[in-house]
């Protein structure tokens, strides 16, 4: 009886994601900051995301922030799921923050997110302190009803070497038609 063995080694030559990217911020004195970042798709060739950003101060404790993104799915390069339509979507967001103190932030942001096809919008509110938060958000249109409540609180101790934190947060969602 003669047995013969073979070996075959399978090469993979299927790339996996890569990406380039940079990120620019620029401050002008105390009265603004403005923020850029960009990604792109080196095996598609696409850009995979695009983000500009200001915030102005108004005064001391009182800042308007905007910001675009525009956003392509992230999805593996080998997966199965690059088979399917994919779209993008872009949003503009627009934020008021107040500084009650230096430990003491409140903030509202509204944005409104373009799919294709539709549209759906998004809200926050919130509380920013020194040992902790409370932020209620939503979002309603396309991306369906989404109402959320958190709360966060923290406390450093040795130092800032150990920082116990507990959070809980409360949160309803309903498909869109």
């Amino acid at each position: 009886m003669i047995l013969l063995i073979s070996l075959l080694e399978i090469e993979v030559t299927s790339p996996s994601e890569q990406y380039a990217g940079a990120d620019v911020s620029y401050s002008f004195k105390s009265l603004a900051r403005f923020y850029g970042r960009y990604e792109h798709d080196l095996n598609l060739l696409i850009i995979s995301r695009a983000q500009i950003g200001a915030r102005a101060y108004l005064t001391n404790d009182i800042a308007v922030t905007g910001d675009y993104i525009y956003r392509q799915p992230r999805i593996s390069y080998n997966s199965i799921f690059h088979v399917f339509n994919q779209n993008s979507n872009s949003e503009i967001e627009g934020g008021l923050e107040y500084s009650y103190n230096p430990m003491i932030h409140l903030f509202g942001k509204f944005a409104s997110v373009q799919y294709s096809g539709d549209n759906s919008q998004r809200y926050t509110i919130g509380l920013n302190a020194e040992y902790g938060s409370l932020i209620y958000s939503g979002n309603s249109g396309y991306a369906g009803e989404l109402n959320s409540l958190s709360a966060q609180l923290m406390y450093p101790l040795f130092d800032n070497v150990l920082t116990p934190t507990i959070g809980i947060s409360r949160s309803s969602y309903k498909m869109a038609k």
